[in-house]
């Protein structure tokens, strides 16, 4: 039997929001590794449901992580896994993110920030602002953008690594989402020790 939000199937669909709130929260109580491990928890015992097929069912709980405009700049990211938030308009600027991992970041600012060895394949950099970034080592392969919003700040050379296409701007999942606030520690429940 398909599970669907709309048949009634499953009497509990949980969709927890998480916002920039919870990842200062977090690194600041267990640090940058801490945050890594917690997601790496979270993702490989099938506990943070990534995606699933139109043709299986949806998880009774699944998480968002939305940080859009979120302030972590003149902060220490290094090392950082930010490749599952959606990171939209977050400001970054003067930030130190080497090593970093970043994905789905549209129109956030990296101005005067240290890039090197910042992971940004596979994700979206359109309408990013690069200005002055320190970016030895910057991995930029199939990252890609809107051809009508580049990228501001990368040389030509860095720019022709990055995948130009047009913006399909129909996406997510297709669901009325409802975030539910809930009161309870998480990374009590999860973190690994």
């Amino acid at each position: 039997m398909k599970q669907t939000a709309h048949d009634g199937s499953s009497p509990v669909q949980l969709n927890i929001e998480l916002d920039g709130s919870f990842l200062l929260a977090m690194v600041e109580r267990y640090g940058v590794i801490g945050w890594n491990r917690w997601i790496e928890a979270m993702t490989t015992s099938g506990l943070m449901p990534l995606a699933w097929g139109a043709d299986e069912a949806i998880p009774p709980c699944w998480y968002w992580m939305d940080f859009s405009d979120s302030d972590f700049s003149m902060r220490s990211w290094d090392g950082i896994n930010l490749g599952l938030p959606y990171l939209k308009n977050v400001n970054f600027n003067a930030a130190s993110l080497v090593g970093a991992r970043i994905g789905c970041s549209p129109f956030a600012s990296f101005r005067g920030a240290n890039l090197s060895g910042c992971d940004f394949r596979d994700g979206d950099i359109t309408g990013c602002d690069f200005e002055d970034a320190l970016m030895t080592g910057i991995k930029l392969d199939r990252a890609a953008y809107d051809s009508d919003r580049p990228p501001l700040g990368l040389s030509d050379e860095l720019l022709r690594i990055c995948k130009e296409e047009p913006r399909d701007e129909a996406s997510g999942t297709g669901l009325a989402e409802i975030p539910l606030a809930i009161n309870a520690s998480l990374t009590a429940l999860w973190m690994p020790r």
